[in-house]
């Protein structure tokens, strides 16, 4: 059952173009990656780096999806750039771990 939704000001204020383009480059990386469908994954997050490249999610995003496609010395150096950058992010260990195990498979 659908529950009622209850409309709000902030839902109906207007969006720029950038913020359109950066939803749909987010749902796009989503879609993407539920079908593990990793080299168009990587190039929504790269349009999502030019869109918004202060958000270093990109960075760590990117990393690890070329570490999925094979491309472990680009994804190590991505990572570890992210970690430099935030090495108190809530996901730290998380990137520490693949960049050792990208790190044992670089190329």
């Amino acid at each position: 059952l659908a529950r009622p939704l209850l409309l709000q000001d902030a839902m109906l204020r207007p969006v720029s173009r950038r913020q359109i383009l950066g939803r749909v480059l987010r749902n796009l990386r989503v879609a993407r990656l539920v079908a593990r469908d990793w080299p168009a994954a990587l190039a929504a997050i790269e349009l999502l780096e030019i869109l918004e490249p202060s958000e270093t999610e990109h960075v760590r995003d990117r990393g690890l999806l070329l570490g999925r496609i094979g491309r472990f010395s680009d994804a190590v150096a991505l990572l570890e750039a992210y970690l430099e950058v935030r090495p108190d992010a809530p996901d730290a260990d998380d990137v520490r771990s693949a960049v050792h195990r990208f790190g044992d498979r670089r190329n």
